[in-house]
């Protein structure tokens, strides 16, 4: 009777905890829905567009296992990774437009009207189609994102950083374009969460479940390559990761531990990243290798002939470029000077996130969520440093995570604001009236 009456209390707190978490996670979900959704025909099409949509027919070919076309032309097996080929397709699929409802590929030697009567521009309904899939992913991501903003410090901040998003008028609609970035942006938020999964079920005596959660971090990471290869640097966070859980296993299976992780994590990344391009399987290494310089020759050689006012010429211009699209430019209130009041609120969120992630480390806190956000910035944000064309598709990461930063830095202020305005209405109240 005694034991049964705490259980009864205990059930009925988890169920309210539950209901509110559900009730929660709709409200999220319909507010990002109507977000996303309820303007997706008025958003400007990009010739970026043409590009995936036109490729997307890779899907078929995978899927049919007609391999041949992922090498020719080779310009294109050389720079369009295959994952949001493959989002892209299956969107488009669900709206039932097949490979013979393409439209022709972007010829980047016309304009846009002279595209747009060759018939490379696709019609509203394909193209509605086509974003579909990578909106969703897109609405999943940045619930992944608020789910660990606010395990790692309040609610209060994931509030604010869902209204910051949701009123960022550059960040929405690049996610909801179909191009690379939502699935990007899914790949690598699917990869941070398991990143804190890993670290949230770790259990020295029962290692699977950390295991389970590194192959789905290796998984990700790997799929967020083939998506944009600057998603391979996810790859940095997987392996901090797997060394600090290797120190808190207990001496007996320290190594085995490690080893067994960090095959894990190579093997489902490379699985992940090779398996969906047909066109490495014949030569991983060396194709991989051949990509990325390929890449590199095409930002510094067309695309830079293409847009020469974009081209970044040293490293004082790509510290400017950064701080200006990261705090000012691409952020939800981009007004002169911005930046050093966006900046001065982002370092002291960044001081927090430091310290939380740090003092996890050291065993002193248990933030894992935030050890996570902070390793998944860090170094998915390092590679816009060194983009050489300022292109703000580039420098997705390091504005997504500096807003997070933002805000944890806006919540700190306001919460001690409150403090200050609190413990002052008590002085008063204390005080004695002379006149009473």
């Amino acid at each position: 009777m005694g034991l049964s009456q705490p259980l009864d209390r205990s059930r009925k707190l988890l169920m309210k905890i539950s209901k509110s978490t559900l009730i929660e996670f709709l409200i999220l979900v319909s507010l990002l829905g109507v977000a996303f959704l309820g303007n997706l025909p008025k958003i400007a099409f990009r010739a970026d567009e043409n590009m995936w949509i036109n490729q997307s027919s890779h899907l078929e070919h995978f899927v049919t296992g007609n391999f041949r076309p992922f090498s020719e032309p080779k310009v294109y097996a050389l720079t369009m990774p295959t994952i949001p080929e493959y989002v892209i397709g299956l969107s488009r699929r669900a709206g039932g437009y097949k490979p013979k409802d393409l439209v022709e590929i972007w010829d980047w030697r016309m304009n846009y009207r002279e595209n747009n009567a060759a018939g490379h521009v696709p019609n509203q309904g394909l193209l509605w189609w086509s974003r579909l899939l990578p909106v969703l992913l897109s609405i999943a991501a940045i619930a992944i994102t608020f789910y660990l903003v606010k395990r790692a410090f309040n609610a209060r901040a994931g509030y604010l950083w869902i209204a910051l998003t949701l009123l960022n008028p550059w960040l929405i609609p690049t996610l909801q374009r179909a191009m690379g970035e939502p699935p990007l942006l899914f790949c690598i938020t699917i990869a941070m969460l398991a990143s804190f999964m890993a670290l949230q079920s770790f259990d020295s005596q029962a290692i699977r479940k950390s295991i389970f959660w590194i192959a789905i971090l290796g998984l990700f990471t790997g799929l967020a390559g083939q998506t944009k290869t600057n998603g391979l640097a996810m790859f940095a966070p997987g392996a901090i990761i797997l060394v600090l859980l290797t120190i808190r296993c207990a001496a007996v299976v320290r190594w085995r531990f490690f080893t067994i992780g960090l095959v894990t994590l190579c093997l489902s990344s490379f699985v992940a990243f090779v398996g969906t391009n047909p066109f490495l399987w014949s030569d991983p290494i060396g194709r991989t290798v051949q990509t990325f310089q390929y890449r590199v020759e095409i930002m510094n050689g067309m695309q830079a002939d293409a847009f020469p006012k974009r081209v970044i010429h040293n490293i004082n211009e790509a510290i400017q470029i950064f701080i200006t699209f990261t705090f000012n430019t691409l952020t939800t209130l981009p007004f002169p000077y911005a930046e050093y009041l966006q900046m001065l609120l982002a370092g002291v969120g960044l001081f927090i996130v430091t310290s939380k992630a740090w003092a996890t480390v050291l065993g002193k806190t248990v933030s894992y969520a935030a050890l996570s956000i902070f390793l998944t910035g860090l170094f998915l944000s390092i590679p816009s440093f060194f983009t050489t064309l300022s292109i703000e598709r580039y420098y997705l990461f390091p504005v997504y995570f500096a807003s997070i930063l933002v805000v944890v830095g806006v919540e700190w202020l306001l919460h001690k604001l409150w403090t200050v305005s609190q413990t002052r209405t008590r002085s008063q109240q204390s005080t004695p009236n002379p006149e009473a």
